[in-house]
């Protein structure tokens, strides 16, 4: 629970001192603004799973049928790794009207890699639907992996 207290409390403010500036990128921005939240916390999937429209969570509820079993993911979606270094360089790219990527730069034992969010937001408030990495649609993995 203090998690979520404090993510909360830190989103919340971030995104009060953007509502006075006039042409921000809300999708953008929330990206950022994750990242930035998950180097601080040092968090990752936790700080997914608070933000997550309800497809994502319809689909987290399905994968936690199959717990035991590897199924969908096996390790930290927002950071890439089992391991996460939270000092690699980050580059966000603007890729569609809902989607951010994060290019993950290299860093000692970590390549480049990259994920992308695909957004939902309404009245400048951003849920993550769906992230996409090298090996497709987290949500498409969950259900064909944890079916199989």
């Amino acid at each position: 629970m203090k998690l979520y207290q404090i993510v909360v409390c830190t989103l919340m403010t971030t995104f009060a001192m953007q509502s006075s500036f006039a042409a921000t990128d809300v999708q953008m921005d929330f990206v950022k603004k994750l990242y930035q939240t998950g180097k601080q916390l040092e968090k990752g999937t936790e700080l997914i799973e608070l933000y997550q429209d309800e497809s994502l969570q319809k689909a987290f509820r399905f994968m936690q049928n199959y717990e035991g079993e590897m199924c969908g993911y096996d390790y930290d979606m927002m950071w890439q790794s089992n391991d996460p270094n939270f000092n690699r360089k980050l580059i966000f790219t603007k890729v569609g009207a809902n989607e951010v990527k994060v290019d993950l730069g290299k860093a000692e034992f970590y390549k480049p890699s990259w994920v992308k969010y695909k957004l939902n937001c309404k009245g400048g408030v951003c849920k993550i639907s769906d992230i996409i990495d090298n090996g497709g649609s987290l949500k498409q993995r969950i259900y064909k992996e944890c079916r199989n």
